[in-house]
């Protein structure tokens, strides 16, 4: 782990738990335009600018260092009174006219954090269900209009609203191989339809969140759903470590480990366990089922999260990508190849069902994309 790695997650853990900063770490020759790039790029810079300023004035960067990254903080606040506005009038009005939206991870994850504001926000998830998902999406469509952002997936329809992304969703979430998938549906759907929502107020405005065992698996799932097709932020893990210590007491690890079993996630969350204890600090006995025997396989991971950057921002075959459809899609596919061997002896059989399920989805995408309609 570099220098800077090192610093950058000091200051991470400060604005996680308030745990106190080793000053030793930092001095004049700190390079703070490394340690901030870590930060956007993992987009954790609310947190670690926490840190930042738990350090003495001879200690932080210069002036206009800071006063940049104030900025920016200005503006990730700014993007979260936003999405809490445009969450409390979206739920209300969907609310008005009988749907029961469930708010999935987003600014109901950002009310674990200390400081919720810090958290940098992406889109706002509510979950419909399939019940009525074809009359929600019509709705929608007929207050908010459609416009070209508006997109249709297996799981979600998502509009723009205010400038921000709404997704409303069918089903949570899609599993690999279709047994988990199949489970994983009954489960979530139970779940997310059940008297054991949580309540909270976002706006003045009364807002359901899923259950605590619902969450802490669904927001790893999430995480690991995306670090397989394409990379993750450790945003999104602080996001799970600050839910596993929030509900701590209240989590049923029973149920936690028979889902995490019959869904096909026991071995990664058994690697990224390392992650989120030994990195990013969260207390080891409030990590469900923590192991020393996946140290290696952990720190191979947390490499990769830090290469890739938020979402694979970083990786380099995004900027490199040709503009013809077919090239552009032949260069993806090799590079997901080799991203899937370099990522197979850590997780063998989990992406190998990755993989089979990305040449599917892939190839039948290409041919309905170059199919003449009839």
């Amino acid at each position: 782990m570099t220098t800077e790695h090192q610093q950058f997650l000091e200051l991470l853990r400060f604005g996680l738990w308030n745990k106190p900063v080793d000053v030793s770490l930092f001095n004049n020759s700190t390079d703070w335009d490394a340690v901030l790039k870590h930060a956007k790029q993992q987009t954790v810079l609310g947190f670690v600018s926490e840190g930042i300023c738990s350090l003495s004035p001879d200690q932080q960067p210069s002036s206009s260092i800071v006063s940049k990254m104030r900025g920016q903080l200005i503006m990730i606040m700014h993007s979260h009174a936003k999405l809490n506005r445009v969450l409390a009038e979206v739920v209300t009005t969907l609310s008005a006219q009988g749907f029961s939206p469930v708010l999935l991870k987003g600014q109901g994850v950002a009310l674990n954090y200390p400081e919720p504001t810090l958290r940098q926000c992406g889109d706002i998830d509510l979950y419909i269900g399939r019940k009525d998902y074809e009359r929600a999406c019509s709705f929608v469509r007929d207050l908010y209009g459609a416009d070209e952002t508006g997109t249709e997936s297996d799981k979600h329809y998502h509009f723009e609203y205010q400038g921000v992304v709404v997704e409303i969703h069918r089903i949570a979430e899609r599993l690999p191989l279709p047994l988990y998938d199949r489970r994983f549906l009954v489960w979530s759907e139970a779940s997310l339809h059940s008297s054991n929502l949580r309540t909270v107020e976002i706006n003045h405005t009364k807002v359901h969140l899923p259950s605590v065992n619902f969450d802490v698996l669904y927001i790893f799932n999430h995480a690991w759903h995306h670090f397989n097709f394409g990379g993750i932020g450790l945003r999104q893990l602080c996001d799970w470590v600050r839910t596993l210590h929030t509900f701590k007491n209240e989590i049923n690890r029973v149920e936690l480990e028979r889902n995490l079993r019959s869904f096909g996630l026991w071995h990664a969350w058994k690697v990224f366990g390392y992650i989120a204890v030994d990195i990013l600090g969260l207390p080891k006995d409030e990590y469900p089922f923590y192991s020393t025997k996946y140290v290696h396989s952990g720190i191979k991971v947390f490499e990769t999260i830090m290469q890739e950057g938020n979402f694979g921002k970083m990786i380099p075959y995004r900027a490199n990508r040709p503009s013809g459809y077919l090239a552009g899609k032949m260069h993806s596919f090799i590079w997901i190849q080799r991203r899937f061997i370099h990522l197979l002896p850590i997780f063998t059989v989990e992406v190998s069902a990755v993989w089979a399920r990305y040449l599917y989805t892939g190839i039948r995408q290409v041919l309905r994309d170059i199919t003449p309609a009839s």
